[in-house]
């Protein structure tokens, strides 16, 4: 956003690797081992960037797609499907990314609402209404 950093690295890689991380675009494992090795020695913290750069990358996916297969997103992102699956369930867990896991299917669906959460509330609307009518039923 600074005018006088974009004029001085724009056209760098440095450049580059900031502009995807603003723009939520996934970083590859080329762009992600460039910024490792441009790190001074004292900063170099690889299980924390490389978990960093995990979250960051499985937040880029949830915007990109509704939904996708833990074995796809594995083979996107460079992982496992199973550390795909772990990291995931905790930034789920911890509120920090909207979406659900179905196990069954072995997909993660981004966003709030899913065809689960819309029938549950499609079958609540519906008990509602029928306690409503059984309530007047019993009054008159």
């Amino acid at each position: 956003k600074d005018e006088r950093v974009a004029a001085r690295l724009q056209g760098t890689w440095y450049w580059n690797v900031l502009e995807k991380m603003y723009l939520g675009r996934i970083l590859r494992r080329g762009d992600q081992d460039q910024f490792m090795n441009a790190v001074e020695p004292h900063q170099k913290k690889p299980q924390v960037f490389n978990s960093a750069m995990l979250e960051h990358n499985l937040l880029s996916c949830s915007t990109l797609y509704r939904n996708i297969s833990f074995a796809e997103m594995a083979k996107l992102l460079g992982i496992s499907a199973e550390e795909a699956e772990d990291s995931a369930a905790k930034m789920i867990s911890e509120g920090r990314m909207q979406a659900t896991i179905d196990q069954t299917e072995r997909l993660i669906n981004f966003g709030e609402e899913t065809p689960i959460k819309e029938w549950d509330t499609g079958i609540q609307v519906l008990c509602q209404s029928l306690d409503a009518i059984v309530d007047h039923m019993a009054k008159v």
